[in-house]
């Protein structure tokens, strides 16, 4: 039997299961999770499909994706077709889902992000040549080269959303400008890439860790030094998800605590590993239950850098 999917409605709501061939002969529409993958820069990368590949190949796309399959969500199909194309494991972020009226068959695209830092693997199978390009590069190139349907409409849909306080509600929408053949819903006003910038640009020696503080201090070369457990605080403010903690060690005793995030979607995010580099271990983690109300330590510097943010950010949620 063939891959089988999810047959939905224009509403995206699920009808029945059938074999996406027939999806796609009888134009059916079905959901496709696809992300688009930045580097540290805010580069993004731009790929080229195999030429054996039985839909569009040669053609150039910014998303790696596939078919959702059965019971699966867009984030989960998202980042399930990241491992298997580009052999690399990172968190993504639900950006926007529209449906698509391009190719050949009607689809629900649900657009992610990822911040890719490891060296990527790609499937020769699927892709031919992968590149990172500028913003200003690769609207060049998405204006000469071949794309796949409703690659164009996504990228450009992604820069808008992705663009900061311009997008500022969450709710969901149609497209303002009624551009595209297809219909935006959910789009998300902050990315992984933008909230790690503000987040960085917010660490200092008065948001530092007093613990870390006399152990080290602070310098502008390791920012995020003594920053893990606010800065923890404020990604769970905005994603959501679980807060973890490990015990740090070095040279057989402890030295605090060190904490990061399990976004929703259950990858672990840890925007201040890179602090530990005079030979720190990291224990196991655990999950721990965020207090309600003002926390008992670091509240003052916590809603410092969260002021910070927000200077970045246009708003953030309330605290969690």
């Amino acid at each position: 039997m063939s891959e089988l999917v999810e047959h939905v409605d224009e509403q995206d709501r699920v009808l029945g299961v059938v074999e996406r061939g027939e999806a796609e002969r009888r134009h059916w529409p079905h959901r496709i999770a696809a992300t688009i993958c930045r580097d540290r820069a805010g580069r993004i990368l731009v790929l080229r499909r195999s030429g054996t590949r039985s839909r569009y190949p040669g053609s150039y796309d910014v998303m790696v994706g596939g078919a959702v399959n059965v019971g699966e969500s867009y984030e989960e199909a998202a980042a399930r077709e990241l491992a298997e194309e580009l052999g690399v494991r990172v968190p993504v972020r639900f950006m926007f889902k529209f449906l698509c009226r391009e190719g050949i068959s009607l689809v629900w695209l649900g657009v992610h992000e990822a911040v890719v830092t490891e060296p990527l693997t790609p499937d020769p199978g699927e892709i031919a040549w992968q590149g990172w390009l500028t913003e200003a590069e690769l609207r060049e190139v998405a204006d000469r080269r071949p794309f796949v349907p409703g690659g164009r409409e996504a990228l450009r849909r992604y820069l808008r959303s992705e663009s900061g306080p311009a997008a500022e509600k969450a709710s969901p929408r149609r497209s303002a400008d009624g551009g595209g053949d297809c219909d935006a819903i959910g789009v998300i006003p902050w990315n992984l890439l933008v909230v790690e910038k503000a987040l960085r640009a917010g660490w200092a020696a008065d948001t530092c860790s007093p613990d870390d503080l006399d152990r080290a201090g602070w310098q502008p070369d390791n920012p995020a030094w003594g920053h893990c457990d606010i800065t923890a605080l404020i990604v769970n403010d905005i994603f959501g998800g679980d807060l973890m903690v490990g015990e740090v060690h070095r040279g057989g005793e402890q030295q605090g605590f060190h904490w990061w995030n399990r976004l929703p979607s259950g990858v672990e995010l840890d925007l201040t590993r890179e602090q530990f580099r005079d030979g720190q271990t990291v224990t196991a983690s655990r999950v721990v239950k965020r207090p309600p109300g003002p926390l008992p330590r670091r509240w003052e510097e916590y809603l410092l850098l969260r002021e910070r943010v927000i200077e970045h950010l246009g708003h953030l949620p309330g605290p969690a």
